[in-house]
């Protein structure tokens, strides 16, 4: 027998950006499409970590989720509807 046991998700349900540090594990999270702050955190936590360097990159990151949320909205759209669903699939269980 053949199992297999796959998550996806629709580009609609993509809600926000989460950005973690892996050492002290604090956390910004920001709606798909909003702007991070000009005073993006340079030291998360307190752990030494310097995120300025990176804010180009999240910029671009938020970015490219928000046209994936636009994507989305224009093929929800009655008048343009393909015949055809998007969806992303995601990793089950344990990173390797």
């Amino acid at each position: 027998m053949t199992r297999e046991i796959r998550t996806t998700i629709e580009l609609g349900d993509i809600k926000a950006i989460e950005i973690e540090c892996p050492e002290c594990h604090y956390r910004v999270v920001r709606a798909a499409g909003s702007v991070f702050p000009q005073n993006l955190t340079t030291r998360p936590g307190g752990c030494g970590a310097i995120w300025i360097p990176y804010r180009e990159s999240l910029t671009a990151l938020n970015e490219a989720v928000f046209q994936l949320k636009n994507f989305s909205s224009l093929l929800s759209s009655k008048s343009n509807k393909p015949p055809f669903i998007v969806r992303l699939e995601i990793v089950e269980g344990e990173k390797p």
